[in-house]
C-alpha cells in the first residue's frame, strides 16, 4: 500500500454541523469554490420534530452532488480488503466519508465510554504507521485533524447499529468551473425574506418546517426555560451571521456593492449572533449567569435588523 494525504482546509466557514464541514474542508481546497459559496448557503429552515431540527437549508441549489463525484459500496467483509480499497481511493484522489462508531475511535467524546453511530472523513493514509487521517470533533469540542490506527478502525467501521456497512468515496468533479451567479444568489435573498420553502424534504403532517426569517422567528419563540435549545444551533446560526458578512464583503470586492455601509450593518447582526452564542454557553454553565429572555430579546433585535438590511442589499443587487 502507498501512503497518500489529499489536501483539506481545516476551518471551513461552517462546522457546526460535521457533514456541513466534511465537504466544505474538500471544496475550499479549490480556490474557485469561493465564487459559488457566496451564490449559496443562504436559507435556513426549523422543525422541532428531527434532528438537526435547525440548519442551513439545503434546496435545490445547495446539493453538494451538483460538484461532487462520489461512489457508495458496501464494505468488504475483510477488513485488509476495506483498507486496501481505502488506499486505492485515497491515492486517486477520492475522500472517504461513512459512518463509524465512536466507542473506538481515540479523542472523542464517546470513546470507550459509549456507542456512538457518527458520520465520518478520511483524507489520508500513513502506511507505516499503519494510521488513517480524519477529522472531526473531538472530547473536547474541537474540530480538528487528527488519526486512527487501522485496527480501531476497522472495529468502529464493524461494530456500528447499521444493518449494511457501506462507505462513500468523492471527489471534486474534474473540470468543474465554479462561479459566482447573482441570480442564484438574488433568488435566495428573496426565499430567506420571504421565507419560502427550498428544502428536498418530504413534508408530511408529522412535521411542521419553516424557512428563512420565520425559521429564526420560530426558533426564537422555541426557546424556553425548559428548553433552552443545544449549543450547536446557537453556533450554526452566528455562522450564518457571519457567511453573510463575508458574502456582503466579496460583493463590496467584487463592485456589486457600492457602499460599506452594508459591510458594518452585518458586522453588527454577526456581533449579536457571537453575544447570544456565548450567553448560551453561559446559561449551560449556570443559568445564573444569564436568562433566557436577554437571549430571545437580542434575537429579536437581531432578526429585524436582518429584515431591513437583506431587504436592501436585495434592492441594490
Amino acid at each position: 500500500m502507498k501512503s497518500k494525504v489529499l489536501p483539506l482546509i481545516d476551518i471551513p466557514p461552517v462546522i457546526a454541523l460535521q457533514h456541513h464541514a466534511f465537504y466544505l474542508g474538500v471544496l475550499f481546497t479549490n480556490k474557485d469554490y469561493v465564487h459559488h459559496f457566496h451564490s449559496s448557503f443562504v436559507d435556513f429552515y426549523y422543525c422541532n420534530t428531527i434532528n438537526p431540527n435547525f440548519n442551513f437549508a439545503m434546496g435545490k441549489y445547495y446539493s453538494f452532488e451538483e460538484y461532487v463525484d462520489s461512489i457508495d459500496v458496501n464494505c468488504p467483509l475483510e477488513e485488509t480488503k476495506l483498507l486496501e480499497l481505502i488506499m486505492r481511493m485515497l491515492n486517486l484522489g477520492f475522500y472517504v466519508s461513512g459512518v463509524f462508531n465512536e466507542f473506538y475511535v481515540p479523542k472523542r467524546k464517546s470513546t470507550y465510554n459509549r456507542n456512538f453511530d457518527h458520520d465520518f472523513l478520511i483524507y489520508g493514509i500513513s502506511v507505516e504507521s499503519e494510521e488513517l487521517h480524519i477529522i472531526g470533533y473531538t472530547g473536547k469540542g474541537l474540530y480538528e485533524k487528527s488519526k486512527i490506527d487501522f485496527s480501531s478502525f476497522c472495529k468502529a467501521i464493524y461494530n456500528t447499529g447499521i444493518d449494511k456497512k457501506w462507505i462513500r468515496f468523492f471527489k471534486i468533479r474534474d473540470n468543474y468551473e465554479f462561479k459566482f451567479c447573482i441570480l442564484r444568489l438574488k433568488e435566495a435573498l428573496c426565499n430567506y425574506l420571504s421565507s419560502t420553502e427550498v428544502t428536498l424534504f418530504n413534508h408530511d403532517k408529522d412535521h411542521e418546517f419553516y424557512y428563512g426569517i420565520n425559521a429564526m422567528e420560530k426558533f426564537t419563540q422555541s426557546i424556553t426555560v425548559q428548553n433552552p435549545q443545544r449549543l450547536r444551533y446557537y453556533r450554526i446560526m452566528l455562522e450564518h451571521k457571519k457567511c453573510m458578512l463575508l458574502r456582503v464583503q466579496y460583493l463590496t470586492v467584487q463592485g456589486l456593492l457600492e457602499s460599506r455601509k452594508y459591510e458594518k450593518e452585518c458586522e453588527k447582526i454577526a456581533e449579536i449572533a457571537r453575544i447570544v452564542f456565548n450567553k448560551a454557553i453561559k446559561y449551560y454553565l449556570s443559568p445564573d449567569f444569564c436568562n433566557i429572555s436577554e437571549i430571545k430579546k437580542l434575537l429579536l433585535k437581531m432578526i429585524e435588523l436582518e429584515k431591513k438590511i437583506l431587504a436592501e442589499i436585495f434592492n441594490c443587487l
